[in-house]
This record gives structure tokens, C-alpha cells and sequence, in this order.
């Protein structure tokens, strides 16, 4: 099985800091995939050639391309990774956030992809992707009038499938398959609910405040659900923007009936406490909303000695990739 790993990101010092420490953390503790091809995407700009140089001598495999900006919102242009690479070159493509660092070995993130029909993998959206109307865009979009509900699966918060777009493991298939839908839907969803006007912003305002309320009480109580759903939905929001790239990406998978397991979430982590095993996950998804570190200084700044001296094993394994990759 050919397997090969892509990541998309800016050219610029903050996200190439986040792909350096990727990259770095990869080779280190990838496991039987620490040689495996790794491509970087960049959006609209190039990374420079003496950078592009100075990533292959470190980190060799390594491709660099840029691809055409594909505008709507900036999430998706992550969906440039299901078309920068050519699918004849791999069985299976597993796409990971700026964001992440690999901690312990990758071995078994592929055991349950098919190569002989489509197959698509990823973790569930998290509690913050329970809205209001995702199957009304199910019928919609994946133009199925009825038995909607032979798609719920438990698995998830939505009642339907929704997925986490941070880590996606998809065979060549299922990638030619969902590229094109998944970058049409998300930006039709996108513009549809952008808060370009003043009534578009107070609704987004509210529902950020409902769920800022759900978090304080950190439980989401029928009343704020019925709240959601009277209130915000019949005047046309059904989920925060933030989402929607995850829902184009979703309602895609739907659409193309393309059959899909859910990823154990060891292989995209967001938490700071370690596995209920005892150990540290395989990949730590170190989220902006959960980890507020200055990007542009990853490997100075002062986030580094307050997670070593953390009690969390993750986050003081996340600071000491960084000093580990700085002393190298």
C-alpha cells in the first residue's frame, strides 16, 4: 500500500513554523511512515526556493507546491491537497492540519482503509458542530428525498455524519471522488451565511452567544437547543461559518454513498490530558481555540517554558519537540 502525507498552509513565517515542527515531529516518531512522501501545499504563493531546499535536506522525502487560491473561506483552500498530488502515485492519502505534531508512531492509522472501492476515514466533529438543519442540507445537497434517516449513525453529535477535517485518511478513489463537491459545497455554504449585512451579523452574534452560554454552563441544556433551533434556524443559520468546511467535506462523502469508518481519536488528539491507556496519542491537534501559542515565535516564544513546566505529559511533549528540533 502506497501511502502518502500532505499537508496545506500559507507561505508565510507562521504556518511554515507549524509545518517545520510537523515535518520534524514526523520523521521523528511517524513509525513504519517516517520515510513516507510528505507533500507541502502552499495557497496562491510559493514557499521560497532556499526554504524549499532547506525542507528537503532536513526532511527529504518532501514536495513543495503551490496552488491557485481557492477563495470563499479559508478553509477552503485545504481542499488543494485532494488535487496537488497525482493520484496515480499512491493507494492511500492522509491529510493533516498545520497544526499537528506526531508524538508516537502512525502504524495503525491505515488498518481499517479499503484500496479495492472508495473508502474514506476521519474522527467525528466535536460537540461544537451540533446544529440545527444539517439534515435538511443533507437533502439538499446529496439529493435524497427520502429514508434520510438510514444515514444516522450514533457515532456522532450531529445524528448524521459529520466529520473533524483536522486528519483525513482517504484511498485514491474516494479523494477523486469528493475534491470537486467538497471545494463547490463549502463555498456555496460559506457565502450563503457570510454576515455581510448587518442582519447576517446580529444572527451569527447571537448564535455565538448561545453558545458562548452553553459553554459557561458547560452543558447543552434543552432550553438554549430549542433556542437554536426556534430562533436562529427560520432565519437561516443552521451552523457557526466555522464549520463549513467540514460540512462540505461531509455532505460530499454522503452524496457519493462512499463508504467510511471512523478514525480512532488517537490519531487526531486535541486533548491535553494523556489516552485513558496511560500513553500520549499518536497525532496532538494543537488548536488555536484550545492552545492560544504565538505562531510566528513557535520556537522562542514563551509558551515553550510554560509547557514544559506543565503538568500535562502532552503539552510538555508538544514544548519539547520544539527544543528538540531547536538544539538540532
Amino acid at each position: 500500500m502506497r501511502v502518502c502525507f500532505v499537508v496545506v498552509g500559507e507561505a508565510n513565517s507562521k504556518f511554515i513554523n507549524m509545518m517545520e515542527l510537523l515535518l520534524y515531529s514526523f520523521r521523528k516518531n511517524a513509525g513504519i511512515f517516517k520515510d513516507a512522501p510528505f507533500y507541502i501545499v502552499t495557497n496562491g504563493v510559493s514557499l521560497s526556493p532556499s526554504k524549499i531546499l532547506d525542507l528537503q535536506t532536513k526532511f527529504s522525502p518532501v514536495y513543495s507546491k503551490a496552488m491557485p487560491r481557492l477563495g470563499g473561506t479559508p478553509h477552503t483552500n485545504k481542499f488543494n491537497a485532494l488535487y496537488a498530488i497525482d493520484e496515480n502515485s499512491y493507494d492511500v492519502l492522509i491529510f493533516l492540519d498545520c497544526d499537528i505534531v506526531i508524538l508516537s508512531e502512525l502504524n495503525e492509522i491505515t488498518n481499517n482503509i479499503k484500496i479495492d472501492k472508495p473508502f474514506f476515514s476521519a474522527i467525528p466533529a466535536g460537540k461544537a458542530a451540533a446544529f440545527s438543519g444539517y439534515q435538511t442540507l443533507i437533502q439538499k445537497y446529496c439529493q435524497i428525498e427520502k429514508n434520510v434517516s438510514s444515514l444516522k449513525d450514533a457515532a456522532f453529535v450531529t445524528e448524521y455524519p459529520l466529520f473533524n477535517s483536522g486528519v483525513l485518511v482517504m484511498n485514491k478513489q474516494a479523494v477523486t471522488m469528493i475534491r470537486n463537491d467538497s471545494i463547490i459545497i463549502t463555498y456555496e455554504l460559506f457565502n450563503k451565511y457570510n454576515p455581510n449585512n448587518i442582519i447576517e451579523h446580529l444572527r451569527f452574534f447571537v448564535y455565538k452567544i448561545i453558545l458562548k452560554v452553553n459553554k459557561i454552563r458547560n452543558q447543552r441544556l434543552n432550553i438554549f437547543k430549542k433556542l437554536i433551533t426556534i430562533f436562529l434556524s427560520p432565519l437561516g443559520i443552521d451552523f457557526p461559518l466555522f464549520l463549513s468546511e467540514q460540512v462540505g467535506l461531509s455532505l460530499a462523502v454522503l452524496k457519493h454513498n462512499i463508504q467510511y469508518s471512523v478514525l480512532n481519536s488517537n490519531f487526531n488528539y486535541n486533548q491535553s490530558k494523556l489516552l485513558s491507556n496511560g500513553k500520549l496519542p499518536s497525532v496532538f491537534h494543537y488548536m488555536n481555540g484550545i492552545y492560544p501559542i504565538d505562531r510566528e515565535h513557535l520556537f522562542e516564544g514563551d509558551w515553550i517554558e510554560e509547557y514544559i513546566n506543565s503538568e500535562s505529559p502532552v503539552k510538555q511533549s508538544l514544548a519539547k519537540l520544539a527544543v528538540s528540533y531547536i538544539n538540532e
